[in-house]
């Protein structure tokens, strides 16, 4: 009370449940990008959000299952616009490996230290799930593209990963200035040429 009246205290405006989780997991995904999956705890992650850690316990009951959504999201945002970039056909393969590539540096190099864990670094058994997911939805936009071109299920499934790696090989060269970004746009270019033209010449041993 001051001077006989009540003091009004200002109020956190509100924000929709959604969105709460969202600004969570957002938080969440800052933290493991930063400090690593050791740096997440409940506690952290609230300091993080700004908000209380009851409402983290609110929208998440354990710390697996923050983990698993906060690795989801990151797998989201790298699928996000893929099919866009694969639009381009196989006709094109330097323009659709130039398109990708500047589709996985806008991304930041955060993300992609979780997308690498994601493909094959060591992740909580927890996360096998969102692993196991992340993998069947690259493959699926990856495999089709290598079949047009005449490859096999077994060669166009290696060829996926082996050009992930690349990309993120070459995003992390980037965000390290070891290499400029127009430089190594150039060399996935010329690692998806290379493909193509030697894909007849797979394709007729197979036969």
């Amino acid at each position: 009370m001051a001077g006989g009246r009540k003091v009004s205290v200002a109020k956190r405006s509100y924000l929709p449940a959604n969105e709460r989780r969202s600004l969570i997991v957002q938080a969440a995904s800052r933290l493991i990008s930063r400090d690593g999956l050791h740096g997440l705890t409940m506690v952290a992650v609230a300091k993080e959000a700004g908000v209380s850690r009851q409402l983290v316990y609110d929208h998440f009951p354990d710390l697996p299952t923050l983990f698993e959504a906060a690795f989801a999201e990151q797998a989201r945002q790298y699928a996000l616009g893929l099919d866009d970039v694969f639009a381009v056909g196989a006709g094109d393969a330097a323009t659709m490996a130039r398109r990708l590539f500047e589709h996985v540096l806008a991304l930041g190099p955060e993300t992609l230290r979780v997308v690498r864990a994601l493909i094959g670094g060591v992740v909580p058994v927890e996360l096998a799930g969102v692993r196991e997911q992340f993998r069947a939805t690259i493959g699926k936009r990856w495999s089709p593209w290598f079949r047009t071109l005449g490859l096999d299920d077994q060669s166009s499934n290696a060829l996926v990963w082996v050009m992930t790696a690349a990309y993120l090989s070459l995003a992390e060269l980037v965000d390290d200035r070891e290499i400029g970004a127009d430089g190594a746009a150039s060399i996935m270019a010329m690692l998806a040429d290379g493909i193509v033209s030697q894909v007849p010449l797979s394709a007729a041993a197979a036969t």
